[in-house]
């Protein structure tokens, strides 16, 4: 990328380094970057034995620790990526704890959730694979500070921030190499929008329709439930999960606490309650929810990922099926039926 190309119709860009090849998205990527001010202070990215001891405390698999220290960046020998990570960190941190879930955009600068976080191509040569594994490494200190100072407990920070430990781990067993899986949905963990309680996780969020039947309306505060991939989801886990929340909302965040939580995922298809056992975790926990009759996605793709950890080709072979659900899931998809991600909505436990 030659400095003065233009990206994306905002003129010159100046400040990008001149190495960077030109690829789809990255030029947008360093656009933004290159219009914030210059970071206040130097990037604070241990290395050697302290930058191990994180990384294994972020929950990086102790296999992928060595490669990960090895690759971290100088400003001195990789200056394009040092320049990138210490506008990226800036932009991270920048104004951190500060977002509002009634935003409807992005900041000014292009900080935080709203900006453009694109995977970093392989193309940009070896090292940048562990880029937003570095970058969240440097911001982990930060955010556990935010974390204090708000009165979450070390185990809330820790599993919170530790989501991108478990997608080091899911970028290899999907892609074979090393990287982070969907490094864009581990900033909302960074900036302080999402917290993981139990068994559970919550986005401090507005509601984006009003359901019928229910006492909240689009634009209210909401409890955006997420599942991670920590387990099974037994009834009595996600109870204490809802009623967890509903006590730290209430107390770190009152005015995104709501009695109401929304979900959007695969795992409300209706149709696994017909291929599941009446007594399965998950369709007890589809019964907690009110369906959305009228919003419905394709979830063919998504359900692969999330329940085989692999990306479905169009036309390649399925996964091998060895329990009920991923019998289902390919037996369903050979027969040439599809698979919907469904939105529902459900009554939190009181405080």
């Amino acid at each position: 990328m030659v400095p003065g190309q233009p990206g994306r119709g905002r003129g010159p860009r100046p400040l990008t380094p001149a190495s960077l090849p030109d690829l789809p998205g990255v030029g947008d990527w360093l656009d933004e970057l290159a219009a914030l001010a210059p970071p206040p202070a130097p990037l604070p990215l241990p290395a050697g034995d302290e930058l191990a001891a994180l990384l294994a405390r972020l929950g990086v698999p102790a296999a992928e620790i060595p490669a990960a220290v090895a690759a971290r960046p100088s400003p001195e020998v990789d200056s394009d990526r040092w320049w990138v990570l210490e506008r990226s960190y800036h932009r991270l941190t920048s104004g951190l704890g500060t977002d509002s879930p009634a935003d409807a955009g992005p900041a000014a600068d292009g900080r935080g959730p709203w900006g453009w976080w694109p995977p970093a191509p392989a193309e940009l040569g070896p090292g940048w694979e562990w880029f937003f594994l570095h970058l969240y490494a440097a911001a982990a200190p930060t955010v556990a500070d935010l974390h204090r100072r708000w009165g979450l407990p070390e185990d809330v920070t820790w599993a919170t921030l530790g989501n991108v430990g478990r997608n080091v781990g899911l970028h290899r067993r999907m892609h074979g190499s090393p990287g982070v899986n969907a490094p864009w949905w581990l900033v909302l963990h960074y900036r302080g929008m999402l917290v993981h309680l139990g068994r559970l996780q919550y986005l401090r969020a507005r509601a984006r329709w009003s359901p019928a039947g229910a006492s909240f309306a689009a634009g209210d505060p909401v409890l955006d439930l997420h599942i991670p991939p920590t387990g099974p989801l037994a009834p009595d886990a996600v109870d204490a999960s809802l009623a967890g929340a509903r006590v730290t909302f209430g107390r770190v965040f009152p005015a995104d606490d709501s009695p109401w939580g929304v979900c959007s995922s695969w795992l409300l298809d209706p149709t696994l309650a017909e291929v599941l056992p009446e007594d399965s975790n998950i369709v007890r926990f589809q019964r907690r929810f009110h369906l959305d009759p009228d919003w419905a996605r394709p979830g063919d793709d998504t359900i692969v990922e999330f329940v085989f950890r692999r990306v479905r080709s169009a036309g390649g072979e399925l996964p091998p099926a060895t329990t009920t659900l991923e019998r289902a899931i390919v037996d369903r998809l050979a027969a040439g039926g599809h698979w919907e991600t469904r939105r529902g909505w459900c009554e939190v436990a009181p405080r």
